[in-house]
C-alpha cells in the first residue's frame, strides 16, 4: 500500500513538473523564456508590468515585460508583410495565436516616459502603444547549458 502511495505521489509530482514546463518557452537563441500563454485579458501597461512581476511560472518569480528588441526576436523578419493593416502572423511558431490586439513592450517609446511600445499580434508590427490596452506575456533571462 505503502509502495503505491509514493508511487502516485511520484507520477504526480512527474506531471505537474511536466505541466509547469509546458507553461514556458524556452529560446536557446536568446537565452530568453517566455511565459507560452498571454495574459487573460488586455490591461493597461502599469498592470501589464505589475502582472508579469509578480507571475510565479515555472518555479520562478523573475518575469518581467520583454523589451522591444526581445519582442522582434519573436518575428521572422522575412515573412513580416510592410502593411500594417495585414494580419499574416510572421511569428516563430510557439509564439503565434490566434487572437487579434496588442502585446506589451516594457520598452518607452523614445522622448515619451508614459508611452510603451506594443505589438501587433495580427502582424508583428511594432509601434507607439500610448494609450493602448494589450495582453502582456512574460519574458525571463535564463542561462541554458
Amino acid at each position: 500500500m505503502r509502495r503505491r502511495i509514493l508511487l502516485l505521489l511520484l507520477c504526480g509530482f512527474l506531471f505537474t513538473c511536466n505541466k509547469k514546463a509546458d507553461d514556458v518557452i524556452d529560446d536557446k537563441n536568446t537565452n530568453l523564456q517566455w511565459s507560452k500563454n498571454l495574459s487573460s485579458h488586455e490591461m493597461e501597461w502599469e498592470a501589464a508590468r505589475k502582472y508579469c512581476s509578480n507571475l510565479k511560472l515555472a518555479g520562478v518569480e523573475d518575469w518581467r515585460l520583454p523589451t522591444k528588441a526581445e519582442l522582434e526576436t519573436t518575428i521572422i523578419r522575412d515573412l513580416k508583410d510592410k502593411n500594417p493593416e495585414s494580419t499574416e502572423r510572421p511569428f516563430h511558431g510557439p509564439f503565434i495565436v490566434e487572437i487579434d490586439g496588442y502585446i506589451f513592450s516594457g520598452t518607452h517609446v523614445e522622448g515619451y516616459k508614459d508611452a510603451p511600445y506594443v505589438m501587433r499580434l495580427a502582424n508583428g508590427h511594432i509601434f507607439n502603444g500610448k494609450g493602448y490596452k494589450a495582453y502582456a506575456r512574460c519574458v525571463r533571462d535564463k542561462s541554458f547549458n
